[in-house]
């Protein structure tokens, strides 16, 4: 134990100097007021070292914040993972919900989880798996058939899937701008002609989602904010895919 103590201390000290943790800081605010952690899909860090750096930054996140309580579950923890948390709470299940003062921490929830989670524990703020990045490579009617709660939670997003959160716009001259629109409009005329020639060939017409009807009354929120981080995930970094997809989400609760 002893051991595995002063890993995880190592790499708190690795979390505590990165400019990832520099920007968490800026985004979960002290003034939020959070007075719990809830931190659920952890892994094991007795045998995952993606789970030794996700418990690291919890620490780090604690100490940040000023806070002292803290659950943890996952089915996967260990003897050696609770006597590591033998100053915290190990519960499966949680109250209270639907509490603006509790911070819920999913490192890396597969869909499954994170439904249950927001059907059981309605959290109001999360860092976790971009919702958008984790559900992008489902359709619409698929996402909505087997994971509801999330896809209405995607549904209400207001963000774009990019990957840092920023679109950057360069200034044209004139003459650039001139040029570009003439290529644009060559370029589409062309894209449509080879368009037609393909719809008239074998008669098919593109894929178009289909609209979902949402079942809104069946959650407890109305909105969602994300915010996604640079430095989660640099090509290189000592934590490998510990932080890859994850983002600050801000649920707005239904009044």
């Amino acid at each position: 134990m002893e051991e595995l103590q002063l890993g995880i201390a190592k790499y708190r000290e690795v979390i505590h100097n990165s400019n990832f943790f520099n920007e968490v800081k800026e985004t979960v605010l002290v003034e939020n007021g959070y007075t719990k952690i809830r931190c659920l899909a952890l892994g094991s860090p007795s045998e995952s070292s993606d789970a030794r750096y996700q418990y690291a930054f919890l620490l780090e996140l604690m100490d940040f914040l000023n806070i002292t309580q803290i659950s943890l579950y996952d089915p996967v923890f260990t003897k050696l993972d609770k006597q590591v948390f033998a100053s915290y709470v190990v519960e499966e299940s949680f109250e209270p919900k639907n509490d603006d003062k509790v911070l819920h921490y999913i490192p890396h929830a597969p869909l499954s989880v994170m439904e249950q989670i927001l059907k059981n524990e309605k959290p109001t703020a999360f860092l976790g798996n971009d919702i958008i990045a984790h559900t992008d490579r489902l359709t619409k009617r698929k996402l909505a058939d087997l994971y509801p709660s999330m896809a209405i939670l995607v549904h209400y997003s207001k963000t774009d899937p990019v990957e840092d959160g920023f679109v950057k716009v360069l200034p044209k001259s004139r003459n650039n701008q001139n040029t570009q629109t003439n290529q644009n409009t060559q370029t589409n005329q062309n894209t449509q002609t080879n368009q037609n020639k393909r719809s008239s060939r074998n008669g098919r017409k593109s894929f178009k989602e289909p609209e979902i009807e949402y079942d809104l009354n069946s959650v407890y929120f109305d909105g969602v904010e994300i915010k996604r981080f640079k430095h989660n995930y640099v090509k290189g970094d000592v934590w490998g895919n510990s932080f890859s997809d994850i983002a600050f989400h801000n649920i707005h609760t239904k009044k």
